[in-house]
């Protein structure tokens, strides 16, 4: 099977920039405040904690995600299926947990939000394998004519 590349067009680095910046904050707040959090949201400390510093590694994956020229189609469906997983994961936490009020809003709200980022990452993406392979023909002749250092 050929290695897919995907040249990131400047839309789906945005996205996976601001995803990466947004898992990078939330795992601070929640990772530095989560004995405050949890008696907020009433859920348990350890859990907003390590959904916290679950953030970090996830951070790491989208940066490495947006940072080449042509990013791994893999690994780009591979952030959107986190995200996914993300989004399915906060709301059987606000389902079993029974979080209180602000709780509920703030799981199920960064919930959306990381739908959206989701959606806009696959909006992002070439639709089919034409564009696939025009994006890593412009990127690999883009790479090309730059001078070598």
């Amino acid at each position: 099977m050929p290695h897919t590349a995907i040249h990131p067009a400047s839309t789906l680095r945005k996205v996976l920039a601001l995803d990466a910046a947004s898992c990078l904050a939330m795992g601070l707040a929640m990772c530095l405040t989560s004995e405050a959090l949890s008696r907020l949201f009433a859920l348990p400390q350890p859990l907003v904690w390590w959904a916290g510093a679950v953030l970090f590694p996830c951070a790491a994956l989208m940066l490495l995600a947006a940072w080449p020229r042509a990013t791994p189609a893999a690994l780009a469906w591979l952030v959107v299926g986190g995200n996914v997983a993300w989004v399915v994961a906060s709301v059987l936490v606000a389902a079993v947990f029974a979080p209180s009020a602000i709780g509920t809003l703030f799981v199920l709200g960064q919930a959306g939000a990381v739908a959206v980022l989701a959606w806009l990452e696959v909006r992002s993406l070439p639709r089919d394998r034409a564009q696939v392979v025009a994006r890593t023909a412009h990127a690999r002749a883009t790479s090309a004519m730059e001078p070598s250092d």
